[in-house]
């Protein structure tokens, strides 16, 4: 805690994002967190560095795993019970770790996060925790971000790296201050590790540059849920299987693959029912179909009848016989002729 209490300077100038690294524009609605890749190690004490809990998460480390969840987060703020967040809170704005043992002993309390699996986590360590998305920038200027965390982690906004501590720690809190020359979402990625013991991971904001001081003292605040959006970048389902045909998009509040979530990703002429794509119910016989809304809806106009501007020209209940306007031309034929016999003969 007493280490925790003095944050570390954040970096001296403050580090410029290009605004080519912008995915888009904010979004009118909110945000509603981000994915999240969870991966416990075989052994304890393991990870002993980033670059180890990395090669785990990349499945390419010959140290192996016991699980592996995914699914999404809404804010980071998370612990194994060992300690209180940076702003010396437990439950129930600390939230419990995935596979996070509920008989193993705990110094504080921290809230169990629905749909996060329970296990045998606990001290022993072996913890790796990746979270890629989008994080909105609501208006240009500098903003401080703070991480504490026990053990290491690291941050990236897009390909720019803006912080990492690579070893075991106690609980520390580390501050970059970052400079946006426009808003929009911004892509980035969290990456965090527990070897032994304590474990703690969480992240704050606060406008403006504050390379040290007290973070209550200073305005910091967990970065809102508000404010962080899913990118589909981490693999989609709680097994942390990736989404393929004939279901191929994520449906990130569910963590499981969907065939569409909106009308937007079907073909021509069907909609998205259900999180599957349908054709739309066609009418009753007898019922006039306007072209006008067919086109609206997306069918194709072709489906629908011909409308004449002077309405229709059929005649109910005729099954058989000469259609009016054919025997009008038949007499209008016939008196032509006579008139031409009849202009000879004179």
């Amino acid at each position: 805690m007493a280490v925790a209490a003095h944050p570390r300077q954040a970096a001296a100038q403050p580090l410029d994002i290009p605004a080519a690294l912008r995915e888009g524009p904010v979004p009118a609605t909110s945000g509603t967190g981000v994915q999240a890749m969870f991966v416990l190690s075989f052994f304890h004490g393991t990870p002993y560095n980033l670059a180890h809990a990395r090669d785990i998460l990349a499945g390419t480390s010959i140290t192996p795993s016991f699980d592996e969840w995914c699914g999404p987060l809404p804010q980071v703020d998370f612990t194994n019970g060992t300690t209180v967040d940076s702003l010396g809170r437990s439950a129930p704005t600390t939230m419990c770790l995935p596979f996070q043992d509920p008989l193993a002993e705990q110094m504080h309390p921290c809230r169990p996060l629905a749909g996060l699996p329970p296990g045998r986590y606990s001290t022993h360590g072996g913890a790796v925790l990746r979270l890629r998305g989008w994080f909105a920038v609501r208006a240009a200027g500098t903003y401080t971000f703070a991480w504490g965390h026990d053990d290491g982690m690291a941050f990236d906004v897009g390909p720019v790296p803006v912080f990492a501590f690579a070893d075991g720690t106690a609980p520390r809190v580390d501050r970059r201050v970052l400079r946006f020359a426009a808003p929009g979402l911004y892509p980035f990625q969290l990456d965090w590790f527990d070897s032994i013991g304590g474990a703690l991971i969480d992240w704050y904001v606060a406008g403006g540059e504050h390379p040290d001081g007290d973070l209550a003292a200073t305005g910091f605040r967990l970065f809102p849920t508000a404010d962080l959006y899913p990118s589909g970048a981490l693999p989609c389902t709680r097994d942390c299987r990736r989404c393929a045909l004939p279901t191929p998009r994520c449906d990130y509040a569910a963590a499981r693959c969907v065939a569409c979530l909106d009308d937007r990703d079907c073909a021509r002429g069907t909609h998205c029912e259900n999180e599957i794509c349908a054709l739309p119910t066609l009418p009753d016989a007898g019922v006039v179909i306007d072209a006008g809304s067919l086109l609206d809806s997306g069918l194709d106009a072709s489906l629908a009848p011909p409308s004449p501007a002077a309405g229709c020209a059929c005649v109910v209940g005729r099954t058989g016989g000469a259609h009016p306007s054919g025997i009008a031309a038949m007499l209008g034929l016939a008196w032509a002729l006579w008139r031409r016999r009849h202009r000879r003969s004179d």
